[in-house]
């Protein structure tokens, strides 16, 4: 009599094992940008469709046109013009004669100040981009003011609700990307003055993101006022691999291929830096974190106990206490 039941444990236990898209978590140290390094986006002035919400997904944004293209790059805050006016930044991104300012933390990624075209934009409560870790269903609600002049003292103050309304593949005309994960961004804010009336905005926003690459795949972005919408999106371009965006690394090589009980990993770097060892299996799940390594320039030779992991295809990120991942698959026999 206990036969069935049986089966029907051993049939729920088999089905765990079975592969299945994970859903994707996004972190700090996969999402923040690195100082020093750019990203191209490919520009559409007239937008595009964000297609359906929900699990497993695929987004085909493949005809995306591009109107032209808007570089961006990452610098520390004392290498800009303005960054004496934000304090509290420790990152900073430089679009053309535009510069945003950012505070990095292991739990979110906040905008706290703005210069452009010699307005500054100082948030006295700031936004938070995203939070972290971040995954499907995912949500909360941010309010931010911020103050500007321009010809007027003027105080910005509204809310922003994120949420991760869908997973799965993203195309867009510079590749296919798996495990990703979707951001839906509403805001509602208002700019005011004491001598001018109320001024109201709606943004509706989504972001296309994967951990481990430092910048939206694609991203959507509309803005409403006074009756009048402006809509935008676009798409990052080049070599966005996982592990292209620290470039932090000469060389990286796991040995034995395929592993047994052990896992040598090899790498070359030019800094000192700290870091640690993560592995996850293929659903996602993280099986072994090995933390305080301590990196020097050169040659390093760091050994990991497998033993107790089962036969499959795993994933190793290196994570840099710099917000920096490089990560490498390997498989267990």
């Amino acid at each position: 009599m206990k036969k069935p039941l049986q089966n029907l444990l051993l049939l729920s236990l088999i089905g765990l094992c079975i592969p299945v898209a994970a859903q994707p978590t996004i972190t700090a140290a996969g999402y923040t940008p690195i100082i020093g390094t750019s990203i191209v986006n490919a520009t559409n002035g007239g937008g595009f469709s964000p297609g359906a919400a929900g699990a497993s997904q695929t987004w085909d944004l493949s005809a995306i046109g591009s109107t032209g293209n808007q570089t961006t790059s990452f610098v520390a805050n004392s290498s800009t013009m303005s960054g004496a006016s934000f304090p509290t930044s420790n990152l900073a991104a430089q679009i053309n004669f535009t510069e945003v300012f950012y505070k990095t933390t292991a739990s979110s990624l906040q905008l706290v100040g703005l210069s452009m075209g010699g307005t500054k934009f100082i948030y006295s409560d700031p936004e938070d981009y995203l939070r972290f870790p971040f995954t499907m269903g995912s949500t909360y609600t941010d309010h931010f003011v911020c103050n500007y002049e321009a010809g007027a003292n003027y105080t910005r103050e509204g809310n922003s609700t994120v949420t991760a309304d869908g997973y799965g593949t993203v195309i867009t005309p510079n590749g296919t990307y798996t495990n990703v994960l979707r951001v839906h961004i509403t805001q509602q804010y208002h700019d005011s003055t004491f001598s001018s009336p109320l001024v109201q905005f709606n943004v509706d926003n989504y972001w296309w993101i994967k951990d481990g690459i430092k910048t939206p795949l694609a991203y959507l972005y509309s803005i409403s006022s006074g009756g009048i919408t402006s809509t935008n999106g676009g798409y990052v371009t080049g070599s966005v691999g996982l592990a292209d965006q620290s470039k932090v690394f000469n060389s990286i090589e796991l040995y034995p291929v395929p592993a047994k009980n052990e896992l040598n990993v090899a790498l070359n770097s030019d800094v000192y830096q700290k870091a640690q060892f993560k592995i996850s299996n293929c659903i996602g799940q993280v099986v072994n974190v090995q933390k305080n390594y301590t990196i020097h320039a050169g040659n390093n030779l760091f050994n990991i106990d497998i033993a107790e992991l089962s036969e499959g295809v795993y994933l190793l990120q290196i994570i840099l206490d710099n917000g920096s991942v490089e990560t490498k698959k390997f498989t267990i026999i």
